[in-house]
């Protein structure tokens, strides 16, 4: 059933057509050579009726008197019908007068008794018996029993099966050519509405009527291809209107988008003048009157003084996040492994007395922003070194591998990892897994390398557990640099 629903509609419809016709076909022809054997084996018992009753008038005197050597001229009428194979004269008393039987005919069955005193026709295989009571002068005088063959019936069936063959064979090839233009009347506005379909997927303007292009088809197929065109019309039309209310949303979003970029620029930009100078005059307050301070004084201003550092990197952080929108990409090969070592060679020296192995692999070229991929290594480089502060030795890698023929960087450490059920939260800004009194940081940093990577069409993310140390992943969405590198 499922290859028959995978075939074309033509030949499905085709198909459907022919079996029908045929079904139909066979059906009349069966029906037709049962009515004829039904018709002849009639008419063969009613001949036979017809002449046993002519010959028991004809017995009827015979019988009466007992001549046998009359008895025996009159079953000789018999030879002029080749179907009676046998003939029987018999006197009331059970006894035989007269036998007549065709030379070469196959004996029948002997009737019961009750049978050989009944009037009746009395199947036997492929024979018939008729046993007529023959009266005179009101007194039953005898019975005559004739039998008849039905071999004809095999030919007359054979007969009629090769003439109701021939027949539906004629009939099946006429509904095979009725079929086979009625399937292409139907198919032809299919086919003409398919190739529209596909003219108009490569060129949404060669849109035309197709009824005028299939002429000659039915009114209710026409009308199929009426409502099609309307139906074009109306997805033409609507498309136009969402494009349009596509464009007019974009627009909106994106000046929308610019507004909260100048917006978040302007503030970050403005804060920290004033931020500098407080920072410079507690700087001063401390200098000059720290030994008139009370202790807690001393302690208090040392905390607002942390915290106004601490702010102006989240400001500084927010201006680099803000400057990435506007900043231009440029894509030139990068030998990130040469990179690494060098934002290596800045932030090591900031974690003295710590024990750490680092594993840089040779890394293939990159295509991409050197100064923004700088960023990106340093921010996963400083987090590992960072997050593994805990640990007696940190061991920090940095390679990559293959993945379905993309090319996979990756930084892997040992350090404190974190929940895997909070890792939609490490990309967000100002999303913080760990807290900030034993980690510093701003909370910015990892978005910022999201928004990197997703500028050079790449993608970022990372895997995890609690105290398993987290391994972070990067692609940049190009293909393998030439060797030359930028550095």
């Amino acid at each position: 059933m499922n290859r028959f629903r995978r075939r074309s509609l033509q030949t499905q419809l085709l198909l459907h057509a022919l079996s029908g016709s045929l079904s139909g076909i066979v059906l009349v022809c069966l029906i037709l050579i049962l009515s004829d054997q039904a018709t002849f084996r009639h008419r063969i018992l009613a001949q036979l009726t017809v002449e046993a009753n002519m010959l028991a008038q004809a017995s009827a005197s015979i019988l009466l008197f007992q001549d046998q050597a009359a008895a025996r001229d009159v079953l000789l009428l018999c030879k002029q019908s080749p179907r009676i194979v046998h003939a029987t004269l018999t006197l009331a008393d059970a006894t035989t007068l007269a036998v007549y039987h065709q030379a070469g005919a196959p004996d029948p069955v002997p009737l019961s008794s009750l049978q050989r005193t009944t009037a009746g026709l009395y199947p036997q295989q492929t024979l018939v018996t008729l046993v007529r009571v023959v009266e005179a002068a009101g007194h039953v005088v005898g019975m005559l029993t004739v039998t008849i063959t039905l071999g004809g019936l095999t030919a007359r069936l054979w007969q009629a099966i090769s003439l109701a063959s021939g027949a539906g064979m004629l009939a099946l090839a006429l509904a095979m050519v009725g079929a086979w233009n009625l399937q292409r009347r139907l198919t032809r506005g299919l086919t003409a509405i398919t190739d529209l379909a596909h003219r108009i997927a490569d060129d949404p303007t060669a849109r035309h009527q197709i009824a005028r292009e299939v002429p000659g088809l039915p009114a209710d197929v026409h009308m199929l291809y009426t409502a099609f065109e309307i139906m074009l019309a109306q997805i033409a039309q609507a498309q136009g209107t969402l494009e349009t209310r596509v464009a007019e949303r974009t627009a909106e979003i994106a000046a929308a988008h610019r507004e909260l970029e100048t917006f978040s620029y302007s503030v970050s930009h403005d804060l920290q003048a004033p931020l500098r100078h407080i920072v410079g005059f507690l700087a001063l307050l401390l200098n000059r009157y720290q030994a008139l301070l009370p202790d807690d004084g001393q302690r208090w201003l040392t905390l607002v003084s942390e915290s106004a550092t601490q702010m102006g990197h989240l400001i500084q952080d927010l201006l680099t996040f803000s400057r990435l929108s506007r900043q231009p990409l440029t894509r030139l090969p990068v030998d990130l492994a040469a990179v690494a070592r060098e934002m290596l060679a800045i932030l090591v020296p900031a974690f003295p007395g710590r024990e750490i192995s680092i594993d840089i692999a040779d890394l293939p070229p990159a295509l991409g922003d050197a100064p923004l991929l700088r960023h990106v290594l340093g921010n996963l480089l400083g987090n590992a070194l960072k997050f593994t502060a805990t640990r007696a030795q940190a061991v920090i890698t940095l390679g990559s591998l293959v993945q379905e023929g993309e090319t996979v960087y990756y930084v892997r450490d040992n350090g404190v990892g974190f929940d895997m059920q909070y890792a939609g939260k490490l990309f967000g800004v100002f999303q913080r897994l760990h807290s900030g009194t034993e980690y510093e940081g701003t909370g910015v940093g990892l978005a910022i390398c999201q928004r990197i990577i997703l500028r050079h069409g790449g993608r970022i993310w990372a895997e995890a557990a609690v105290d398993a140390g987290a391994t972070f992943f990067f692609t940049l969405g190009a293909a393998t640099a030439t060797p030359s590198v930028t550095r």
